[in-house]
């Protein structure tokens, strides 16, 4: 729905062709990036039925404390505003394009960090072991 895999093969590392939907996803996303002093995506894959992205929180206080939750928000926008688009651009009412919740891991290290960027940068390579996979060639 959000992306289709193309490439791979031989010598050739997949990549993402994004979908109407996909490429409003990641306009939300470099939204987000460029009005959010305190809030940057570093890293994201859009893939056909979900996303991944490291999002980086600056702030002077320390994380869940009350009145510091920004993550919710920020995912909580995102699917919002592109639930809205998907509506228009598939021309439906009250479709949803999103699961509920959410998976979320505080990255608590550079190790951490080198290890869930090195995930999002191979999911692609992984596509054909999702569940979900469908063939559309």
């Amino acid at each position: 729905m959000f992306a289709r895999v193309v490439g791979g093969g031989f010598q050739a590392i997949p990549g993402m062709e994004l979908t109407d939907i996909g490429l409003e996803i990641e306009q939300c996303i470099n939204y987000i990036n460029l009005n959010y002093d305190n809030i940057l995506i570093d890293k994201y894959i859009i893939m056909p039925n979900h996303i991944h992205f490291i999002v980086i929180i600056e702030s002077d206080s320390p994380p869940g404390r009350p009145g510091n939750l920004p993550l919710p928000n920020v995912v909580g926008q995102l699917k919002s505003y592109t639930t809205k688009r998907f509506n228009k651009l598939s021309n439906t009412k009250y479709q949803k394009l999103w699961q509920r919740n959410y998976h979320d891991h505080i990255i608590r290290n550079q190790q951490d960090y080198q290890k869930i960027w090195h995930y999002i940068d191979t999911n692609p390579q992984k596509w054909e072991l999702d569940k979900y996979y469908q063939n559309d060639t």
